[in-house]
């Protein structure tokens, strides 16, 4: 699935410090006195169960070391000011956002469930609740939740210093208190406190609800090998989020150069294609190969070999009659 577009998201701004495009929701010198947010409402229940979802944040300018909190991940059933969910405790959400302090902008993970805020282990200096310290530098984020994790599932936070996300540089996780399902995405809320006094800027971009992976595929041994004909086999293990077309690439080398034709599949289904006009006694190569929308994946190369062509002598076969 692509990234979420932003310009179809509801905002309330009244200081004006907001922008959007469509990959991008900026926010610029907005005070902690705003009532300000931007979210989407995905329908009831619609964050129910797994999930997995990818954004990149970053924080460009703070004044004052006063504690505020804003938000640049939220799921809810509700939209209001994110002090109402982590300081009052009153609306039920998941988030992922910031803390600015004398020790700088901390990234912090939340619970909010039956009136009470959970954060989950791991606090940096100074503070007791799960975080990590982060800079002025770009973060991508992968955010999970695992319902087969403990008693109501595991909510997680993985922090990247690449886009690909393979430099994880810190994990946050809770083990969370209840099961909740939410309808809102919120991608900003400020904390929104009397006193103003206190600025922050910085952006949200490229939020994935349901990122598309590279699928994962099995080559299966040929069956029904015969002289001059074979079925080929396949496992889609792993769709990476979406329909695959499968299919086989065979030939006598590992060149293959022949490829059949394709079939729709998604995680755990399997697939088969005949082949004909082999060459009796020859041993051939295949690998099952499987697209989706982000590329093309390979199961590993397997050989077969077909039967000899099995010639009945006829002078034998009638001087055997004539017994």
């Amino acid at each position: 699935m692509p990234e979420e577009n932003f310009l179809g998201y509801a905002e309330v701004d009244p200081g004006g410090d907001i922008e959007r495009t469509a990959e991008r929701v900026t926010w610029t010198t907005m005070e902690r006195n705003r009532v300000s947010h931007v979210s989407l409402d995905k329908g009831v229940g619609f964050f129910d169960g797994d999930f997995e979802h990818l954004l990149t944040v970053r924080i460009t300018y703070s004044t004052g070391t006063a504690g505020d909190k804003g938000a640049v991940w939220l799921i809810a059933n509700a939209v209001t000011n994110f002090r109402d969910f982590v300081y009052l405790g009153t609306q039920p959400g998941l988030a992922i956002g910031f803390r600015h302090d004398s020790g700088g902008w901390k990234l912090m993970i939340w619970e909010i469930s039956g009136g009470t805020v959970y954060s989950g282990p791991g606090g940096c200096p100074g503070e007791s609740h799960a975080c990590y310290i982060i800079g002025s530098g770009i973060y991508y984020l992968k955010l999970v939740r695992d319902e087969a994790i403990g008693t109501f599932g595991r909510f997680t936070c993985r922090i990247y210093s690449d886009p690909a996300r393979q430099n994880l540089l810190h994990t946050l996780h809770i083990d969370l208190h209840s099961k909740q399902d939410f309808r809102y995405i919120i991608p900003l809320t400020n904390y929104k406190t009397a006193a103003s006094g206190f600025e922050w800027s910085g952006y949200v971009e490229d939020l994935n609800l349901a990122p598309i992976y590279l699928s994962t595929v099995t080559t299966d041994p040929a069956t029904a090998v015969l002289p001059t004909r074979a079925a080929l086999n396949g496992t889609l293990d792993a769709d990476g989020g979406e329909a695959c077309d499968c299919g086989f690439e065979w030939g006598e080398t590992i060149a293959y150069s022949n490829i059949t034709p394709t079939q729709s599949k998604t995680t755990g289904e399997t697939f088969s294609q005949f082949i004909s006009g082999l060459d009796p006694g020859t041993t051939y190569h295949v690998r099952a190969f499987a697209t989706n929308s982000l590329g093309t994946s390979y199961g590993a190369d397997r050989t077969f070999t077909t039967q000899e062509l099995l010639i009945i002598n006829r002078s034998y076969a009638l001087a055997r009659e004539e017994l």
